[in-house]
């Protein structure tokens, strides 16, 4: 039930997500790290 759960929790992501939420994903995971990323992205923390 729980792995079902989690399975319908990520497809509801996916397709909600914007161009830029799946640009900012992608990154991460091919940098492997979120100072990388946010470096490679331009993106900063807001203050």
């Amino acid at each position: 039930m729980a792995d079902d759960t989690r399975q319908s929790e990520a497809r509801y992501l996916l397709r909600h997500a914007t161009l830029r939420q799946i640009e900012i994903v992608e990154a991460v995971a091919r940098l492997g790290s979120f100072t990388r990323a946010a470096e490679e992205l331009f993106l900063t923390q807001p203050t």
